[in-house]
């Protein structure tokens, strides 16, 4: 097999990806049950008043092993505000306004360090985002994208004018930025905390075993659409507390996530002017979202999510982020 370039093999290691011991997957919730019997169904759906207002609390860990060697835990920490600021007979306009954002924790030493953390930090602290759901409440749109865009692609260009090495190399590394955040990408990025936390809404759960059916998912670095796996359990309803905990788990086909990873690679590779090597090839990649929710049935939100992404590329580099989400009142 023809060896990745390093700095492809680099930025395949910045795709997002669970916390496991060990750095292993979380235990399958396919065959898992319910305290709650099969005849009991909740469904979830929205309704807010325009001027409600709430702030989420994220954090989020990193562990990873690269090239078989275990690299220190990074974390991160932010605050959100978000406010209803339109209700209409089709759904809700929510502004998400980034109050805090600490990422000097989370930073490479090779992207610059707490340095550009701390820049970028600030870059997006006070910036909100327009979130247009459907009548339950679920993300469906940006609609100031344009807007979100563009500063995102600066906070990369800041990235790439960061990064250690030659001019040479620092072009490498913006192309590849170039190539891999279109803007499709990073409205998907910039959605993705907002996918997560209203993600149950418009659905119904019942008790009994994990549900399993047939999805569809998104490759985040190309937006090739991927079939996987999608399991949901409704653990238990906590009706003293008002409270639903649910369960998911999505797992993308094996082959496709594996075909979507190489032409991601060719993509690059073209985009950088190299020949693709005919025998390219792409060890077998991995990756598994485990979710868990407590849900408040009054505020029809979640007072608390964990998010956990397994991410493998062949035996040698694993990674496993942890994201906790909480609600403050």
């Amino acid at each position: 097999m023809k060896r990745l370039p390093a700095i492809i093999a680099a930025m395949l290691l910045l795709a997002p990806p669970a916390f496991a011991e060990g750095l292993e997957p979380s235990p399958p919730l396919a065959g898992q049950s319910s305290e709650a019997p099969a005849d009991i169904e909740q469904t979830l759906t929205a309704d807010w008043q325009v001027g409600d207002s709430y702030r989420i609390e994220k954090t989020r860990e990193r562990r990873e092993i690269r090239k078989g060697v275990e690299w220190p835990p990074r974390s991160s920490h932010s605050i959100s505000e978000i406010r209803v600021a339109e209700k209409t007979d089709s759904g809700y306009v929510l502004v998400s306004t980034l109050l805090e954002s600490d990422l000097s924790n989370y930073a490479k030493p090779e992207q610059g360090g707490a340095d550009i953390a701390t820049t970028l930090s600030k870059m997006f602290e006070g910036q909100s985002m327009e979130l247009v759901t459907n009548e339950a409440g679920f993300p469906i749109a940006l609609r100031n994208a344009e807007e979100v865009v563009t500063l995102m692609r600066d906070a990369f260009d800041k990235v790439a004018e960061a990064s250690a090495g030659s001019p040479e190399q620092r072009q490498q590394v913006k192309e590849i930025i170039d190539q891999m955040m279109t803007p499709e990408a990073i409205e998907a990025m910039a959605m993705k905390d907002a996918m997560v936390f209203y993600g149950l809404l418009g659905g119904s759960y019942r008790g009994g075993e994990a549900a399993n059916t047939r999805t569809s998912m998104m490759f985040p670095l190309t937006q090739t659409p991927l079939e996987g796996e999608l399991y949901v359990l409704l653990r238990r309803i906590d009706r003293e507390k008002g409270l639903a905990y649910i369960a998911t788990q999505s797992v993308p086909d094996g082959e496709q996530l594996k075909e979507a990873t190489m032409l991601w690679m060719t993509r690059i590779l073209e985009a950088q002017g190299q020949q693709v090597p005919e025998d390219l090839q792409v060890p077998p990649v991995t990756v598994q979202d485990s979710l868990e929710f407590a849900f408040d049935l009054e505020l029809n939100l979640p007072r608390g999510i964990t998010f956990e992404r397994y991410f493998a590329m062949g035996d040698a580099n694993r990674r496993v982020d942890l994201e906790t989400f909480r609600l403050i009142n």
